[in-house]
């Protein structure tokens, strides 16, 4: 069974946290809210579990309806990022805090609690108090407690963000293993796309409280169907082009798209990934999908080469191409073309 949202509405004074939201999260998903701050994705969170009220709309678990359900009672387990664990308990008391409420016998308390911190690798850890551990140890006890009730739902509400960059991708990697193994439904906001792309099965991309795409990471990064979709999760190329008769220019130049050019006359955009950009030695004719443009600056990154340069037809760009591995770098000011296939192209809205 799943998680339902139905036409979700939340307003704070005059703002608009939410617009109507409605979404299904599947039975053992993970889920992402993704999106910039201020876009709802806490928000939505915070009301299904229980912590906030929604003005409109309702939330159904199991086909059941949630919304006389107090937040104690829903079974759900959340995970918030300032950890918030009780500073005068160790880590395993910590762990069993949640299955104390529910009055159950000390041993399988303790059974249970000692299970769930080794689940976290954490069972050396089991006397120690917060105090005495780091933010990684802090954040996995904070998980090993609330995994211990058994939820029907986990929330995880930016948990990774205060952590530095190593520990927060190994734990971006345990995380998401032990929701594997446990087959827990688990929704996680987060701001960070890498994170989403890492962790999810289905990504949920919000702005100014609306949701305005939801799909797998693959599909978000390579069919998006809006500018900010395509802006907001990975790198990618934004080009003006104009569109004639069913067909698209940008500049002079002619664009082939693989997928259907818009019928309408007038102005619109071209999206294309920096990897999927190649540069060639420039032509003197107007081939389709190869624009003239000047190399401006070169960033290395080891692996990686960043290459910033200026189309001719718009020298007010500035257009990003990704050069993998021991590919041939060219140097700032060299006169150069820009080429990509057809099915690299999106048309965006």
């Amino acid at each position: 069974m799943s998680l339902v949202i139905n036409s979700l509405s939340k307003h704070f004074g005059e703002v608009t946290a939410l617009n109507n939201i409605s979404l299904e999260v599947p039975q053992g998903c993970f889920v992402c809210f993704l999106g910039p701050s201020g876009c709802g994705k806490t928000t939505l969170l915070r009301i299904i579990a229980g912590l906030e009220q929604p003005d409109n709309g309702e939330i159904t678990l199991n086909n059941k309806n949630l919304s006389q359900t107090h937040a104690s009672n829903r079974n759900f387990g959340v995970v918030f990022q300032s950890y918030s664990l009780f500073p005068n308990m160790t880590a395993l008391t910590n762990v069993g805090y949640g299955l104390r409420c529910r009055r159950l016998p000390k041993p399988d308390i303790i059974t249970r609690s000692k299970e769930m911190l080794a689940l976290v690798q954490l069972q050396d850890q089991a006397d120690k108090l917060p105090e005495q551990m780091s933010g990684g140890q802090q954040q996995r006890v904070a998980l090993a407690r609330a995994l211990a009730p058994d939820p029907s739902l986990l929330l995880l509400d930016e948990p990774l963000s205060a952590l530095d960059a190593k520990v927060r991708e190994e734990l971006r990697h345990e995380i998401r293993a032990i929701q594997q193994r446990l087959g827990v439904t688990t929704i996680m906001v987060t701001h960070d796309q890498e994170e989403s792309l890492v962790m999810a099965d289905l990504i949920v991309v919000m702005n100014e409280g609306k949701i305005e795409q939801t799909g797998t990471p693959k599909s978000l990064y390579e069919h998006p169907e809006t500018t900010f979709v395509a802006d907001f999760i990975g790198g990618m190329n934004l080009l003006p082009v104009r569109i004639e008769n069913g067909a698209a220019y940008f500049g002079d130049t002619p664009v082939t798209l693989a997928e259907k050019t818009a019928t309408q006359n007038g102005e619109g955009k071209i999206g294309v990934r920096p990897e999927a950009l190649t540069l060639s030695a420039p032509t003197n004719d107007t081939a389709a999908n190869h624009i003239p443009c000047e190399v401006k600056s070169i960033t290395y990154l080891g692996n990686l080469t960043r290459v910033f340069v200026s189309p001719a037809a718009h020298p007010e760009l500035k257009v990003t191409v990704e050069l993998h591995g021991q590919s041939p770098v060219p140097s700032p000011g060299e006169h150069l073309a820009l080429s990509f296939a057809p099915e690299a192209l999106r048309l965006l809205t």
